[in-house]
């Protein structure tokens, strides 16, 4: 008898895990605002989300064969971040990004699935945004400088009703 995970395609791999994920996140939140208060829960999470991440695209960029080192321009950005991108994102985010000129990374929701979540737990009030801090902990782990156009905090959906952040990029 094959294995379950054996009978699986790896897109169909990937959402089952990518969900388990961010069910997982979503839980370790609720209890944390329940436990902790929201400020403190904020404060965690965003941590622990760029972490996290600066530990995934470090794991991403070895596969890739891409090296540990600071990321070197923009077309080696831009190869790294799209194959890492599509290595993560499941179907449920409904995330885009693009590359609108030199420098620029462009990314963003349609649909949000953490603001869906908060609003619907009656915190979108007090989100801070922890999809961004993935983002920053890549760029961050790559030895990236960059700033972020528009400047925000919370939860940018809930503020203006859509979500495109420009990361304006500086390499060393």
């Amino acid at each position: 008898m094959a294995s379950l995970i054996d009978e699986m395609t790896p897109h169909e791999a990937r959402e089952f895990f990518s969900k388990g994920w961010i069910t997982h996140d979503a839980m370790w939140y609720y209890h944390a605002i329940q436990e902790c208060g929201v400020s403190v829960a904020n404060r965690l999470n965003m941590a622990a989300v760029k972490t996290m991440s600066m530990i995934e695209i470090q794991r991403i960029r070895k596969r890739l064969g891409a090296g540990g080192g600071p990321v070197r321009d923009f077309e080696e950005f831009k190869r790294v971040f799209s194959q890492s991108f599509d290595l993560i994102k499941p179907d449920f985010m409904h995330c885009h990004y693009s590359f609108p000129a030199e420098n620029i990374l462009r990314a963003g929701f349609k649909e949000c699935f953490a603001y869906e979540g908060v609003k619907k737990a009656g915190l979108v009030e007090h989100y801070q945004c922890g999809v961004i801090e993935r983002i920053k902990g890549w760029l961050e782990a790559m030895g990236i400088a960059y700033e972020i156009n528009p400047q925000f905090s919370g939860c940018l959906m809930h503020q203006t009703g859509s979500c495109s952040i420009d990361f304006l990029l500086r390499f060393t």
